[in-house]
């Protein structure tokens, strides 16, 4: 995708480039195959505002060479996101620049030089790191540096390690997104071929009618009509829409009539069946449901998925055998649906009360679920230190708190309880891939509640956080339901937290560079698995 090459200078400073005559300063664009695209040539008697028009505008892909030649040495410098990369007083007359990833970078023909592309899948769908890379040299390999959540749907900055036939590596970054679909799939009798996919696409809200191109047979071997009925309903139980299959017809020469119905939350779509088909419900890639009734009927939820709808029961015509004129019985029913929406976390204090991240919960919703993890940031410190405690968490309106972990547990009466452990996924490396010597996560002072009886036990003392994991909390049968905050320390005068902090034994030395590490946490719902008590 072009991009365009955009100039500013100080106006205060709007004079000759140099007090003396003749060629002063060139710039040449070639493209990656050395092709010249433009070059600007500067006088020395040449004001900085008399290049401006002459500069901008011009366009630039990823891959271009920026060649600078300056009349003299020590005169460029560069700036990459506001550090300086290239010192002026270490530059020579002339100087290389790459463009990659639609960053300015200095050209180093040893180096490893690859450019990114951002990338789409749809939820529970995996890419390779490879699909994810516009250009690069075959003897290079490609891995995550931690694997995409591929079951949360939306935008996701992921990593890329970058390794050459020669062991040298780097790191890139880029957009993958995660596409939410929920589908039906429609088999015929005692067969697992699916003939017939309804998806409802995450963007339009639009149903879309899906087949196989190549399997253009009969749905039913008889030629009885209406073997497959599909009728779509609004909330309001009014006919939208009804497409109907009769058994000689092929699948594919009816599903444009239910393709590109925009449907709404609360509409549903019963499926009646003669013979007896197999239909199942996918949710975010997974089957959470099959059947062979003769008719089944999926409401759409706030999810913009398919859910199983129960028909309500007609009322007893008969009357009640209890009744007479003067007493009758009336039955008096209430059901619990599966909680399975993602809610809110609470603050750790005070598990009654919900708070609100300014960073996203978990969309995943479940009714054993961790509803939201706090990012731990160190801050920015000189090298040389060797302990720094974690900043504390922000809320909306900036509101700090300590750094958490939240869980609901809203199963029945048979659980057993949980145990919350985590787990170093990844170890602390910069931007360049170079890893943070000797660096230790520790996490200490965990508490939850305020002293209720409900309250989920915690791991007391001094914790590492490593490969092996650790378990930082535990619930049995008898505590840890309904919604609770493991808070991580307490907040201090500088609003770091006691809780979280990072060492590194005194004498080993590190790159400077932004260095990320990435927790994971674990839910699993029977604690003897994770422990033994």
């Amino acid at each position: 995708q072009n991009q365009t090459l955009n100039f500013v200078t100080d106006t205060s400073m709007d004079t000759t480039l140099d007090s003396g005559a003749g060629d002063y300063l060139t710039i040449t664009v070639r493209d990656k195959e050395g092709k010249q695209k433009y070059q600007m040539q500067a006088n020395a008697e040449d004001s900085p505002s008399q290049l401006i028009n002459a500069l901008n505008g011009k366009a630039y892909e990823n891959g271009d060479h920026i060649t600078v030649q300056h009349k003299y040495s020590g005169k460029i410098g560069l700036y990459v996101k506001g550090t300086l990369q290239l010192d002026y007083g270490n530059s020579q007359n002339s100087e290389e620049f790459v463009i990659q990833n639609n960053q300015l970078l200095r050209y180093d023909p040893e180096a490893i030089n690859v450019t990114v592309k951002e990338g789409e899948t749809t939820v529970g769908e995996a890419v390779e790191p490879n699909e994810l890379i516009e250009s690069g040299q075959p003897n290079y390999t490609y891995t995550f540096v931690k694997e995409p959540n591929y079951y949360q749907y939306g935008e996701q900055t992921v990593q890329i390690k970058v390794t050459d036939d020669q062991g040298k590596t780097t790191v890139v970054e880029t957009t993958l997104v995660i596409k939410h679909e929920s589908e039906l799939t429609i088999s015929t009798k005692d067969t697992t071929d699916e003939r017939l996919t309804i998806k409802i696409d995450s963007t339009t809200h639009q149903l879309q009618g899906i087949t196989d191109p190549k399997n253009t047979a009969a749905f039913s071997a008889t030629s009885e009509p209406e073997v497959l009925v599909m009728a779509l309903y609004n909330q309001n139980n009014e006919l939208r829409q009804m497409i109907a299959l009769d058994g000689g017809v092929a699948p594919q020469d009816c599903m444009n009539e239910l393709s590109k119905q925009t449907v709404e939350i609360g509409d549903y779509l019963t499926i009646t069946s003669k013979e007896g088909v197999s239909q199942s419900l996918y949710r975010e890639g997974t089957n959470v449901q099959t059947t062979n009734e003769s008719t089944s009927t999926y409401q759409i939820n706030a999810q913009w998925q398919f859910e199983p709808r129960k028909t309500p029961t007609p009322p007893d015509e008969g009357g009640n055998e209890n009744s007479s004129a003067t007493k009758i019985d009336a039955d008096v029913l209430i059901e619990f649906s599966k909680d399975n929406t993602p809610v809110q976390p609470v603050d750790p204090n005070d598990p009654t009360i919900p708070v609100d991240p300014t960073d996203p919960i978990n969309p995943i919703g479940g009714e054993l679920m961790i509803t939201y993890t706090s990012k731990l940031d160190f801050g920015t410190h000189k090298k040389g230190g060797t302990s720094w405690f974690a900043y504390g968490d922000r809320m909306q309106g900036n509101v700090p708190i300590t750094p958490f972990v939240s869980i609901k547990d809203t199963r029945s009466t048979d659980r057993k309880g949980w145990s919350l452990t985590a787990q170093l996924e990844t170890s602390f490396v910069n931007e360049k891939g170079q890893p943070l010597n000797g660096a230790e996560l520790h996490f200490s002072h965990l508490y939850s509640g305020n002293g209720e009886l409900n309250a989920p036990e915690v791991t007391e003392g001094d914790l590492v956080v490593d490969k092996a994991g650790v378990e930082i909390a535990r619930a049995t049968e008898k505590n840890g339901y309904g919604q609770h905050s493991i808070g991580l320390g307490k907040l201090q005068a500088d609003n770091t937290t006691n809780g979280v902090e990072l060492t590194i034994p005194n004498g080993i030395a590190n790159d400077s560079g932004n260095y990320q590490a990435t927790i994971l946490y674990t839910l699993t719902a029977d604690p003897t698995v994770a422990f033994k008590e």
